[in-house]
């Protein structure tokens, strides 16, 4: 089983739908058990993670008003990617993180809602 990264928008009544996926768009968050090995860690926990950690222990959904600090965490945690992978931090490390790299934001007529990180199939 594997993670899935969906876009959603909601509705005026307040129901989430999912949208297509575009072709060639990559919408894996990784293995299942990646939920706590990976996104779950105390590694990633340790750089400050509060959005990534949640599918340790239940789905995770990002609702509008929280994606702009959703992307600041994704940003943070790709310009780690090489510790995250390892689960620890380099020698010497003592917790400090770099700044993170610039993010597109989506915004504007059309744009999507939120995403939703979950298990396949559920």
């Amino acid at each position: 089983m594997s993670l899935l990264v969906e876009v959603f928008v909601r509705e005026p009544d307040g129901d989430m739908r999912i949208l297509d996926v575009p072709d060639g768009v990559y919408q894996s968050g990784g293995f299942e058990s990646w939920r706590t090995t990976v996104w779950g860690s105390e590694f990633v926990r340790s750089l400050g993670a509060r959005f990534l950690p949640v599918p340790a222990g239940q789905d995770l959904r990002v609702e509008p008003g929280d994606v702009p600090g959703f992307q600041r965490e994704v940003a943070v945690l790709r310009s780690r990617l090489g510790d995250v992978a390892r689960g620890e931090r380099p020698q010497g490390d003592r917790g400090r993180t770099a700044p993170p790299p610039p993010v597109r934001a989506v915004a504007g007529p059309g744009a999507a809602d939120g995403y939703e990180e979950r298990a396949a199939g559920t």
